[in-house]
């Protein structure tokens, strides 16, 4: 098993009255940028609890060389649509605008959830 570095509850910004919040799984000893992947809980925006997710796929995506931000949305009975896809692409800009310092390369990203 490899090595995972693991900073977790790093606050990227506002996301109405509260931080939006993620987890950066990154491998240990690589040379170089590697791929990006976002996580995020499948909720159908009502439910989107990240707890869990890091253990679930982030460690193992980590594991096999990809960078893995795990985040999360404000959910429906928080916040009217289209706030949850805001948040979303707030998290994507953010892995954007900070991908050299995380390690990515920003060429070769992909999105679950």
């Amino acid at each position: 098993m490899s090595e995972v570095k693991v900073d977790e509850d790093i606050i990227i910004g506002q996301a109405g009255d509260r931080d939006l919040v993620v987890d950066v799984l990154r491998p240990s000893s690589t040379a170089g940028l590697v791929p990006g992947i976002l996580v995020l809980p499948g909720g159908s925006w009502f439910t989107a609890n990240r707890s869990g997710l890091k253990d679930r796929l982030g460690i193992s995506l980590a594991e096999k060389g990809y960078v893995c931000v795990v985040g999360e949305y404000r959910v429906a009975s928080e916040a009217l649509w289209p706030a949850q896809i805001q948040d979303v692409k707030s998290i994507i800009r953010w892995m954007r605008t900070n991908s050299s310092a995380l390690g990515i390369d920003r060429s070769k990203n992909d999105y679950v959830g």
